[in-house]
């Protein structure tokens, strides 16, 4: 079960088949350092935006300009201008 972190969703890197569905959550700071707690992937693309969600997470976070194949055990956790997500499969 992998943990991902980014700055945005690529839909093209989520693998779904048409049974299955996306659970998108807005969640809390706790939640989000509750979930990564035990490690997480980064997979922000600018150092620039490593840098703020660092400072917003309390965490190091790395650049990483290879995607994400976010699978049916995977979570990720998106870190949006306005808020944080939690995006898991439903099946």
């Amino acid at each position: 079960m992998a943990k991902y972190i980014a700055d945005r969703v690529d839909l093209d890197l989520i693998l779904i088949k048409p049974v299955e569905e996306l659970r998108v959550e807005k969640i809390t700071l706790e939640e989000l350092k509750h979930g990564i707690k035990e490690g997480f992937e980064s997979h922000v693309r600018c150092e620039k935006k490593a840098n703020e969600i660092s400072e917003k997470i309390g965490v190091e976070v790395k650049v990483n300009e290879n995607p994400y194949k976010l699978d049916k055990e995977d979570t990720l956790y998106v870190v949006g201008n306005e808020g944080f997500y939690r995006l898991k499969y439903i099946y």
